[in-house]
């Protein structure tokens, strides 16, 4: 009888709380299948191979963030170009997408080029 409640009660809660589980379960994945991506710097290899890899992921980085500045900075010039001619209404709606348009492009950009 308590088998079969606890089953009840589980049953109940992976029906309402699925979609969460099954996001956990994927963000779980993606990070497990990205961790093979990322640049790992091991002990064995010479001190200079190791600047030179810091070196390199340092650059990489300011190359991302001059990437991302370069977005954000075209994002807001085409705003402030295009504002003049809107509606207050399409105003919040198109800074809305812009701004997830921007994040989900250097979210993209970050994630690609590990």
């Amino acid at each position: 009888f308590f088998f079969f409640f606890f089953f009840f009660f589980f049953f109940f809660f992976f029906f309402f709380f699925y979609e969460h589980i099954l996001s956990y379960i994927f963000m779980y994945l993606i990070m497990h299948t990205h961790k093979k991506n990322v640049v790992h710097i091991p002990v064995e290899r010479d001190r200079e191979k190791k600047v030179h890899d810091i070196l390199r992921i340092t650059r990489k980085h300011k190359r991302q963030e001059k990437i991302n500045a370069s977005s954000m900075q075209m994002a807001t010039t085409y705003m402030k170009k295009e504002q003049k001619s809107w509606s207050p209404e399409r105003q919040v709606v198109n800074t809305l997408f812009l701004f997830i348009k921007m994040n989900t492009r250097t979210f993209t950009l970050d994630h690609t080029h590990t």
